[in-house]
């Protein structure tokens, strides 16, 4: 494990500016208690922003059924095991779950970023969130609990509910 050391000293505010300088952050401001942050966090001075952040992005049942409609049955019942467990689904208990390796589960999943690119790829911005995230690091699939209950549902509804239809090597 590597391990670092860095000290450094001075003003808040020259702080702020070293450390995002260190890793690479785009100083929007360049002085005052805002400074390195987005003109939407930024503050007029009575601690409000000055700009609302945009919100979060949601799916509706509509956008994540047109989702569905366009995934491959394996990456359906990827989504629909996770779903089960969306507050952290373990990679060595998906793999057990449904009989397959992390690469052939990457590879029924790759379904999904292909349709997400053609539905909701907008020049180099998605407008829709991922329905699933990978943590690498902790090991585990997460899915938002909104999304894992409209996708119970379709499953329900395209009759997979059981997870019984196979994946196929991806």
């Amino acid at each position: 494990m590597a391990r670092l050391t860095i000290t450094v000293e001075g003003e808040a505010d020259e702080v702020r500016e070293a450390l995002l300088h260190l890793l690479g952050g785009d100083l929007v401001g360049t002085s005052g208690p805002a400074a390195g942050l987005p003109p939407d966090q930024q503050s007029t001075g009575d601690g409000e922003p000055t700009a609302a952040p945009p919100p979060p992005l949601t799916w509706t049942h509509d956008e994540l059924s047109r989702l569905w409609a366009h995934l491959t049955d394996p990456a359906r019942r990827v989504l629909r095991e996770v779903a089960d467990q969306p507050d952290g689904y373990r990679f060595e208990e998906l793999e057990r779950s449904l009989g397959l390796d992390m690469r052939r589960i990457g590879g029924s999943l790759s379904s999904v970023g292909h349709a997400m690119r053609r539905l909701y790829r907008v020049e180099d911005t998605y407008v829709r969130p991922w329905p699933l995230v990978g943590d690498k690091y902790k090991r585990v699939y997460l899915m938002d609990e909104q999304v894992a209950e409209m996708i119970r549902e379709l499953a329900v509804q395209s009759g997979d509910e059981d997870g019984e239809q196979a994946v196929e090597e991806g």
